[in-house]
């Protein structure tokens, strides 16, 4: 069963707390119309970092997109395969473990931010 707790903390950076099977998982705030829109003309430019082979995401694929993340925030990630279905999975598997938000997927080609709390890279608007 599902358990979840919100705590409200200033309004650029708001926590959720998800209490599944006695782990706690730590999930950003979701970004605004505006923010991404902000992100996604920044990634326009930007080649892909990560690509996603035929066995898709490994445990070394998510070691290598947190450092990605980490070190850029903003991330560029090419999937393998045709399935429409298989890529869109491996997308929300890949946002989920780099505990990152999806800022765009078109076609094999998906864009992810998450804010360096140490160092802070790109200011978001508002």
């Amino acid at each position: 069963m599902l358990h979840g707790v919100m705590i409200p903390c200033n309004a650029l950076m708001r926590l959720v707390f998800v209490a599944f099977s006695g782990h706690l998982v730590f999930s950003p705030m979701s970004l605004t119309s505006s923010q991404k829109r902000y992100l996604r003309g920044l990634a326009h430019a930007i080649k892909p970092v990560i690509m996603i082979g035929n066995k898709g995401i490994t445990d070394a694929v998510v070691g290598e997109f947190s450092v990605a993340l980490d070190h850029h925030e903003l991330v560029k990630v090419k999937l393998a395969g045709d399935d429409r279905k298989a890529r869109a999975e491996q997308i929300t598997a890949l946002g989920e473990a780099g505990k990152a938000e999806l800022v765009q997927s078109i076609g094999k080609v998906a864009c992810f931010y998450r804010r360096n709390a140490d160092a802070p890279k790109i200011a978001l608007p508002k």
